[in-house]
């Protein structure tokens, strides 16, 4: 059965997260159904990158210690594992882990933070694009395996919960040469799924207490949206999460490829949803990324002329009064199309791919999205 629980929470306090988290739980079969005692647990949270939960980037601590205190009850051998974009050494995650409240949430909870770097290559043998993944160790050792993302806009796949989140599983290096493998939407969507059939969390949870709406995933506005959104099925979490922000999932890659390959229900008409009632929760003006096209221009973005297509598409563009020429950008690029001048970055645009790693990842938030001229005009 495809099912998702939705509960309404307005604030990040911690005694309202747990009580939302242990209905989702019940839901679900009950901790005793999810864990058994003494079992070794991976949560994978998204921190795509070193940003202060307010920010709404980030998927939020008190989620994660909440959950943590719950499942404290079955067993102490917990570990929170993630691994953002770019270089991935002890010194940066411990970084990460710090500045978005992770290692706080490990103080107080007696949680482990992962700080190696184990990887471990599986077979992918639903998988249409790829054979093989490689993921850090613990996601395919744990007996329970919990993913905590965060509900968010994306400029490169419009919408991002816990089915993208997983993409967060691959070494970090790795991502800019699977976008660089996969410069196409359709394709890249495809790969998403690849994941989501190799390894299937036992429980995924949608932080949408406060999303990130605009260019997100890093580059967006917070918006309180007010809810907690859980699955044993990512796609049919997101269904729920792409409802909350009134997005269609059928014009969304990611869902297109899933529905096609069967993991993904076509429309929430298919799903049973439990705990609150969804539709009190639609958040009818939340904001799309500038990259997304619309109308005519939308249908000339499908074309299968590639000049076309290129000419069209909102394009990254460095904002040089942020900028500060830290190569963040640099070191995230999948084509190496982009170099520090005069102490700025610089986009060679005929190699870029249009992924929007650099928009991503910027720390300065000093890649803005330059739309087409038409977007404004043609709806």
């Amino acid at each position: 059965m495809n099912r998702a629980s939705l509960y309404g929470c307005d604030s990040y306090d911690l005694d309202k997260v747990t009580l939302c988290i242990e209905k989702i739980i019940d839901d679900f079969g009950g901790l005793d159904n999810l864990l058994k005692k003494g079992k070794k647990v991976v949560i994978k949270p998204n921190l795509v990158m070193k940003k202060s939960p307010d920010g709404a980037a980030t998927t939020h601590p008190c989620v994660i210690e909440a959950l943590i205190n719950i499942l404290k009850r079955k067993t102490d051998d917990i570990t929170i594992a993630e691994c953002p974009g770019g270089a991935y050494t002890k010194e940066r995650m411990s970084s990460i882990f710090a500045v978005t409240g992770m290692s706080k949430v490990a103080e107080r909870t007696g949680a482990k933070l992962y700080l190696d770097y184990q990887q471990v290559a599986l077979p992918c043998r639903q998988g249409k694009v790829t054979r093989n993944i490689t993921v850090l160790e613990p996601f395919s050792s744990a007996d329970v395996f919990i993913n905590v993302s965060k509900l968010k806009s994306h400029g490169l796949t419009v919408f991002t919960g816990t089915a993208k989140n997983l993409y967060g599983l691959i070494p970090g290096l790795e991502k800019a040469q699977i976008h660089a493998r996969f410069p196409d939407k359709n394709d890249f969507a495809d790969f998403i799924c690849d994941i989501n059939t190799t390894i299937v969390p036992d429980l995924s949870i949608l932080d949408g207490i406060v999303a990130m709406e605009g260019n997100g995933p890093t580059g967006g506005n917070p918006r309180h949206c007010g809810v907690l959104i859980a699955s044993n099925s990512t796609y049919t979490a997101d269904l729920a999460g792409c409802a909350v922000c009134n997005f269609d999932y059928r014009e969304i890659p990611m869902f297109i490829s899933a529905v096609k390959r069967g993991i993904c229900p076509d429309g929430l008409e298919n799903v049973t949803v439990t705990g609150d009632n969804l539709s009190d929760y639609i958040v009818r003006d939340f904001k799309k990324p500038d990259t997304e096209a619309k109308g005519i221009i939308k249908l000339l973005t499908q074309t299968s002329n590639p000049f076309v297509r290129k000419l069209i598409r909102s394009k990254p563009v460095i904002n040089k009064k942020k900028c500060v020429g830290c190569g963040e950008c640099v070191n995230c690029c999948p084509q190496k199309t982009i170099e520090i001048k005069s102490k700025k970055a610089f986009i060679h645009r005929e190699n870029c791919i249009y992924c929007y790693c650099c928009q991503e990842l910027c720390p300065m938030k000093a890649v803005d999205i330059k739309r087409f001229f038409l977007l404004n005009l043609i709806k």
